[in-house]
């Protein structure tokens, strides 16, 4: 049937549509975070539970895409310091181990280190200083700054292990250092390894869950040696860095104010450390 209407109706059919054609879409910023895996604080990337930083720092960037990615942490440090172009960040970080960095004026958590031993290996054990380190195995992670004893504040773990040589100390990097430690104190290859609390007892429980670990191999705490203050960092050398930083100091404290902080903490099973210091 012809068309009653003649030519005109496509042409305004098509006016039509014009009008009400969408803009162009414009794609947000984005920053890059990058760290070894350190769950609680930064877990697997692109999982449902992608690490409690991660959650904070989509809360405090709307505006922005927040990428993480997983580095070896030697490699992720130097990426970020030295970055002049691209808008990086470093997660999970403390003053010792990047001290040039630009930081926040408040911290986004707080690490326990503590030494882990397996159950069953001279369960009379614990740490009590330096002393008690002899004749034991110490597994680290290469290029952590693990500070000093809070008890003696002289004695720096880092300095213990250039003296100690690889006798008495090992040394591991990459990127699953921790899981490899553990493996070889499960097989009694060392008998102790040296990390944060939550990450230690979360990477335990999801290695056995992959079956890296045996179900039934048990670790305990057996010392702790100090506690610091965790931040995520930005570059010395990059022009937003500052601002940046400003940003997460005031939406760390936006978050605990109106109650998103501890429902996000909840999810991984964890507390203000505000609320929570040992």
């Amino acid at each position: 049937m012809p068309n009653k209407f003649g030519k005109s109706s496509g042409l305004m059919l098509l006016t039509g549509m014009l009008l009400v054609a969408p803009g162009p879409i414009i794609a947000k910023e984005k920053i890059t975070f990058f760290a070894d895996e350190w769950c609680p604080y930064n877990c697997q990337p692109g999982s449902d539970k992608p690490g409690y930083l991660i959650e904070m720092l989509t809360k405090i960037f709307p505006d922005y895409d927040i990428e993480y990615k997983v580095l070896p942490w030697e490699r992720a440090e130097q990426l970020v310091r030295d970055n002049r172009r691209d808008n990086y960040g470093l997660l999970a970080t403390t003053h010792e181990d990047s001290p040039n960095m630009v930081f926040p004026e408040v911290s986004q958590g707080k690490l326990m280190y503590a030494f882990y031993s397996k159950e069953g290996q001279d369960n009379s054990w614990s740490y009590s200083g330096p002393d008690s380190l002899k004749n034991k195995i110490l597994g680290m992670i290469q290029n952590y700054q693990y500070g000093f004893d809070s008890r003696n504040p002289t004695f720096s773990l880092n300095e213990y292990a250039k003296s100690a040589g690889v006798s008495r100390v090992t040394m591991m990097a990459g990127t699953a250092p921790l899981e490899n430690l553990l493996r070889m104190a499960e097989l009694r290859r060392v008998d102790l390894v040296i990390d944060d609390v939550n990450v230690i007892e979360n990477t335990v429980q999801r290695l056995k869950s992959e079956s890296f670990l045996q179900k039934d191999t048990m670790f305990k705490r057996v010392g702790v040696f100090n506690t610091k203050d965790v931040f995520v960092v930005f570059s010395p050398k990059h022009p937003n860095s500052v601002q940046f930083a400003r940003r997460v100091a005031e939406g760390t404290k936006k978050l605990r104010a109106d109650g998103t902080l501890k429902k996000i903490l909840e999810r991984y099973g964890l507390q203000d450390w505000e609320a929570n210091i040992n």
